[in-house]
């Protein structure tokens, strides 16, 4: 590949011989700036010039600026006479940076002083900049309030970690070992606060490694925790769910934006697992690449979040209303799920509308989704595992409305009214003859 493009360098010494290589003009007046088939690349004293050999061969390394991970190196090669080659281009990867530690700081300095409103600025304190590369997890404990004003944070490349967590979340219990409660703890986002999943780690459920959990992927892991705040986020581009909580209660997640497209797999918005209990939800926008809520209560991959001496594992007394979402993988907005002797039960669900019919996502299975005959580990889901379920205002450009996919699942269970199907049916029943008794 010839270069033919003129390259304008300040050289370190040692100076190179004459002649001047061609097309090459030496520029001693401190500009730094190079110019490479009209792409201006700004770099300071970053520019080599030796003998290769008895031959006269300059070697030049000229560094072109690419994202924070890598450093690439043009490798030029000229000899007398003959035009200038490239012969081979370098990357060389370095740790990216890592703000969390000063994230981490600001927050434990301002607790130790006794404060627990803690905003973090647009701007970066460590870089003057705007912008946060997360390559740990940002623990929070108790009475602890964050704002984000205006922050955009972003996952950094190939670490698995969450942005934020509650104390103690990742600890593995296996229904043997305790977990302190954490209490009162917020994240609120304003002025277009982003949470950015970045470039994927290749961790998947099918790629995860023994010993790591995939909810360690998720922006905001909560386990144990007693009154609880999410709101302002816009969470682009997640590496897996957004947002998840086990054991958690008493909390609000609201005026939440997604943008997922489905560009890695099992992208769902908010999951409720296992203990989780009035809660309310509303306020969502956006597309999500997988369920953009889902209230799964099963056994599966469960076993090491189990805390002793916590009996209520059962998912109940939860609000979701004034849902305007999409969906990009063509699953659903709302899942509700129970298998292996669990527990789902009083859901009020109010006002929820398929954004596909705007051009976001693409029609899904269904809206809401209630059952399914797959996912259980020990046994099926029992007749009454999950009722007093409530659906009015749905407005629907999927497949269905309202999927009932569960034979245990009857019309003493969940009411359905003011459905509006533009597409597809109302209401659809895989056991028509056992749902309505």
């Amino acid at each position: 590949n010839t270069v033919s493009a003129s390259i304008v360098l300040t050289l370190l010494s040692p100076q190179p011989k004459e002649p001047p290589i061609p097309g090459v003009s030496y520029s001693t007046d401190g500009t730094d700036r190079y110019d490479l088939n009209n792409v201006a690349l700004i770099k300071e004293n970053k520019v080599f010039v030796s003998d290769a050999n008895e031959l006269d061969i300059y070697k030049m390394i000229i560094p072109i600026p690419c994202d924070q991970r890598e450093i690439k190196y043009l490798k030029l090669y000229y000899e007398e006479g003959k035009d200038i080659y490239m012969l081979d281009t370098e990357l060389i990867s370095r740790p990216e940076r890592n703000d969390s530690p000063t994230i981490q700081k600001m927050i434990d300095d301002a607790k130790a002083a006794g404060e627990s409103v803690i905003t973090i600025p647009k701007i970066n304190p460590e870089t003057n900049a705007a912008g946060y590369v997360i390559g740990s997890t940002i623990w929070l404990s108790s009475d602890t309030t964050v704002i984000l004003d205006g922050c955009n944070m972003r996952f950094a490349d190939d670490v698995m970690c969450n942005m934020f967590a509650s104390v103690g979340a990742w600890e593995e219990t296996f229904g043997e070992g305790e977990l302190a409660e954490q209490r009162n703890i917020k994240i609120i986002g304003k002025n277009g606060a982003t949470f950015d999943g970045g470039n994927s780690n290749g961790k998947t459920e099918k790629t995860v490694l023994p010993g790591e959990r995939m909810v360690w992927n998720c922006f905001v892991l909560f386990r144990n925790v007693d009154g609880f705040e999410i709101s302002g986020i816009k969470a682009v581009s997640a590496r897996y769910w957004c947002f998840t909580f086990m054991y958690a209660k008493n909390g609000s997640i609201h005026d939440i934006e997604f943008d997922c497209r489905n560009e890695k797999p099992n992208q769902d918005g908010i999951d409720l697992r296992g203990g989780c209990n009035n809660i309310d939800i509303y306020n969502l926008t956006g597309v999500t690449g997988d369920d953009t809520v889902a209230l799964t209560n099963v056994g599966k991959n469960t076993a090491w979040w189990i805390i002793k001496g916590i009996s209520d594992i059962d998912i109940h007394d939860v609000k979701m209303y004034n849902i305007d979402a999409g969906c990009s993988g063509g699953h659903g907005i709302i899942r509700l799920l129970a298998h292996d002797g669990r527990k789902v039960y009083n859901v009020d669900i109010k006002n929820i509308r398929d954004a596909s019919l705007d051009g976001l996502g693409k029609s899904c299975s269904a809206v809401i989704r209630v059952g399914d005959k797959n996912y259980s580990s020990v046994s099926q889901q029992s007749y009454g595992d999950i009722s007093g379920v409530t659906v009015d205002g749905v407005i629907s450009n999927s497949k269905a409305a309202v999927y009932i996919k569960h034979s245990a699942i009857t019309s003493k269970h969940i009411t359905c009214e003011n459905i509006t199907a533009v597409e597809g049916e109302g209401l659809k029943l895989d056991y028509p003859d056992s749902f309505y008794e």
